[in-house]
């Protein structure tokens, strides 16, 4: 009685979790990616700005 309960608790609680998987993997890709793309940007815009103002000093020096 005991392994065969278990195994149907594992049966009924496993398709549960690859649903929520596929579910939650397939909405957020995009949000995912807008926010890679915005750290990307904001990570550019600094050092972009860093080298300028190294740019500017050694061209002021």
């Amino acid at each position: 009685m005991w392994p065969t309960s278990e195994n149907h608790h594992q049966s009924v609680t496993k398709p549960t979790t690859l649903e929520k998987r596929i579910k939650t993997a397939k909405r957020p890709i995009k949000e995912i990616r807008v926010r890679y793309f915005g750290i990307v940007v904001i990570l550019f815009i600094l050092m972009a700005e860093s080298l300028a103002v190294k740019i500017f000093h050694f061209g002021a020096n």
